[in-house]
């Protein structure tokens, strides 16, 4: 079971329904959580995991502000499936490159890690877990494919405080745009 933690990602609710359908198909026994106060079960992580929100300072969320808000929206197509080393399948947003930027200004500047380098991580909207087998593999092509290519828009950072059986949005920071 995962830790509770405090995350800050990229909403795409275009592709909360293909989520969810694969979660629930291929991955039944992990709980789809809770969404309260407007969180979105498909997103592309930027910075996590994080202390849970009453530990984290207001003057650290007064930096992600206007971070957010000088940082155009953009739009991003998920159109091609691909794998982590352990069988985790993702969708892989293209262009990334407004992702990366994201990830880089908020890894060193607003919540400094060392365990993974900002140049290391890779922007994804994770489908499955478990996806070793040619036959997993083949019912997530069937399940994905037809869905492929989504567009989404990137409005928003959302800061989301996740737990085993919930996921609660925290604070909503605009994109300029």
């Amino acid at each position: 079971m995962t830790a509770a933690r405090t995350v800050l990602e990229v909403p795409v609710p275009e592709a909360d329904s293909l989520a969810l359908l694969v979660r629930r198909a291929l991955n039944p026994d992990r709980v789809v959580p809770d969404l309260i106060g407007g969180a979105v079960f498909a997103h592309v992580s930027i910075l996590g995991p994080l202390p849970p929100p009453a530990e984290i300072e207001d003057s650290t969320w007064a930096a992600v502000a206007p971070t957010c808000s000088q940082t155009e929206a953009f739009s991003f197509t998920l159109g091609e499936l691909r794998l982590f080393d352990g069988g985790i399948a993702y969708l892989a947003p293209e262009p990334d490159g407004r992702f990366r930027d994201l990830m880089r200004m908020f890894f060193g500047v607003i919540f400094p890690r060392s365990d993974v380098p900002a140049e290391r991580a890779t922007p994804h909207l994770t489908l499955a877990i478990g996806m070793e087998s040619s036959e997993r593999l083949a019912a997530l092509d069937a399940l994905v494919r037809p869905a492929l290519p989504l567009t989404a828009h990137a409005r928003h950072v959302d800061a989301v405080f996740v737990e085993p059986s919930r996921k609660t949005l925290i604070r909503r920071f605009p994109l300029r745009g």
